[in-house]
């Protein structure tokens, strides 16, 4: 059924597990509290120097880890520096997730790589 309520230009949101533990600049048991988390995303993948990542929002996925991993939650809460004002979302490797739903997979996006030269054309 087309939902009549959605903006114009407005795209759902796609749904991701983590399933390994991100990559990153922060302590590992920190990056390890978001393995097993429900996380909504962008429904596209984006990619940039030979990685495909998936962009979730700060603020919501922030909420989950905080029912998933209160310690984790609190270090990001000691940290604003880190997301807050600097980006607003956070990134995480196709490796490091299981598609659940809503989702563009990057084969689709193919095209798109032959404006940056990706070797993936």
């Amino acid at each position: 059924m087309l939902d009549t309520n959605k903006k114009p230009g407005v795209v759902d949101q796609g749904m991701i597990r983590v399933i390994q533990t991100p990559e990153g600049e922060w302590p590992r048991w920190v990056r390890r509290g978001w393995v097993g988390t429900f996380l909504q995303c962008c429904p596209l993948m984006t990619y940039s120097r030979g990685v495909w990542y998936v962009n979730v929002p700060q603020h919501e996925a922030l909420e989950v880890l905080d029912d998933s991993s209160h310690d984790a939650w609190l270090w990001w809460m000691d940290h604003p520096e880190l997301f807050v004002g600097r980006n607003e979302y956070f990134s995480f490797r196709k490796e490091e997730i299981e598609i659940v739903s809503g989702f563009i997979l990057p084969e689709r996006l193919q095209l798109w790589n032959e404006l940056d030269g990706s070797p993936h054309r």
